[in-house]
């Protein structure tokens, strides 16, 4: 640029000239007012649109006049001034670097500021938090005690109302197994008995020597036939051979059976007694219970043999494969059901050796208020438990564990 200027030339003669280069300079100084009142990026700019004046206003008048050197001057003056502007915009940039820097690095600063002030807050704010969250946990891990503590009490309380309730459970069960036990299992009734009656339609012979009043010793006639012992035994004493015939006698006990009237509304009760047969000679022998309507006895060929008040003829059940010898023990109880159980009718039922056999049979029909204790006798002597004394001679047959009969022949 400083080349360009020095070379151009001016004519002397031109007053035009003069003017232009006076315009030149004033234009120049206000352009660089301009520039000192604006900011960096404006100087550039304005630098620039001196040069463009002085290319535009430039000539060579060919000749050395005063006009070409005051020209020239005004150019040398415009030129400094022009490096002044660029080396002001150098500096300017540079300023403007040394503050982007240094607002940087007070922002940088100021971050680094803020973030240690928030640290600190953070800090700050977590001590005055520290004892209210310790306050917090130590409430909750109280609580939490308290919560199993609670769980614990309400656990046990739950065991403790279990037990109670299972204790409950328990002795309504058993009292409800009791109750039924008491309904389902017949009560036995104790009634001390003996041998006693001999029925007169049975005679040992027409002098009718051994009967009810006398009887102990032996038919004078011969015949065989029963002879009372004691209230238990009954000896069978055999005909004399050649001379009599063994009888068939009919005996009954001392003292019946009646039927509950009152307070067994919800029990069971039942009678019982138990024979232990020898045989003394050939002949058949029942015994089990009468009145004067029914009865209902058991032979020793294992049939039962019933006749009810609305029947003539009587009604026999079989008792399978059943087989007796001398020594075995036949039992017979009579059980009669709760008053209450207005469809529940009485029954008989026969044990040997301890164990019932065969099905009960019901007693449908009776009409009669009691039973009496009966056997028939051919040939066999007796011995005879009543249960008079149960402690000193129990019955074969277990009576407490007999519950109320199921099945029945009728």
């Amino acid at each position: 640029m400083k080349i360009q200027l020095q070379e151009w030339s001016f004519c002397t003669n031109s007053s035009d000239n003069i003017n232009n280069s006076h315009k030149i300079e004033e234009e120049s100084n206000s352009s660089i007012v301009v520039v000192d009142k604006e900011k960096e990026e404006g100087l550039k700019e304005e630098s620039l649109n001196i040069k463009d004046k002085l290319f535009e206003t430039s000539f060579d008048c060919g000749t050395s006049c005063g006009s070409c050197y005051l020209s020239k001057n005004i150019i040398k003056s415009l030129l400094q001034r022009i490096e002044k502007l660029e080396k002001k915009e150098v500096d300017n940039d540079q300023k403007i670097k040394l503050f982007q820097k240094e607002i940087t690095n007070k922002l940088e600063q100021k971050y680094k500021e803020n973030c240690q002030s928030l640290e600190l807050k953070i800090q700050e704010i977590e001590e005055e938090n520290k004892d209210k969250i310790t306050n917090l946990e130590e409430i909750l891990q109280q609580k939490e005690e308290k919560i199993n503590l609670l769980e614990g009490e309400v656990k046990k309380a739950n065991e403790i109302n279990n037990e109670l309730l299972n204790k409950k459970i328990d002795k309504i069960t058993n009292e409800q197994k009791n109750l039924i036990n008491f309904v389902f299992t017949p009560k036995y009734i104790q009634i001390k008995n003996k041998w006693k009656y001999i029925d007169r339609r049975y005679k040992c012979c027409e002098d009718n020597c051994v009967n009810t009043n006398t009887p102990t010793g032996k038919c004078k006639n011969g015949n065989g036939f029963i002879e009372i012992i004691n209230d238990t035994d009954i000896k069978y004493n055999k005909c004399i051979e050649g001379k009599g015939e063994n009888k068939i006698i009919c005996l009954d006990a001392e003292n019946k059976f009646y039927k509950p009237k009152t307070g067994c509304n919800l029990a069971s009760i039942f009678y019982y007694y138990e024979i232990k047969f020898k045989k003394e000679g050939t002949g058949y022998s029942t015994f089990g219970f009468r009145n004067t309507n029914e009865y209902i006895s058991f032979w020793n060929d294992g049939h039962i043999w019933y006749k009810s008040p609305s029947n003539t003829a009587e009604i026999t059940f079989q008792i399978p494969s059943f087989s007796w010898k001398d020594g075995d023990i036949l039992g017979c109880g009579l059980v009669f059901p709760p008053t209450k159980m207005s469809e529940k009718h009485p029954y008989v039922f026969f044990t040997q050796n301890g164990n019932q056999i065969g099905k009960a049979v019901l007693l449908k029909e009776g009409s009669d208020d009691y039973y009496s204790l009966s056997v028939n006798l051919e040939s066999h002597s007796i011995e005879t438990n009543f249960g008079n004394d149960l402690d000193a001679k129990p019955f074969c047959f277990d009576i407490s564990k007999h519950l109320f009969a199921e099945e029945f022949y009728n």
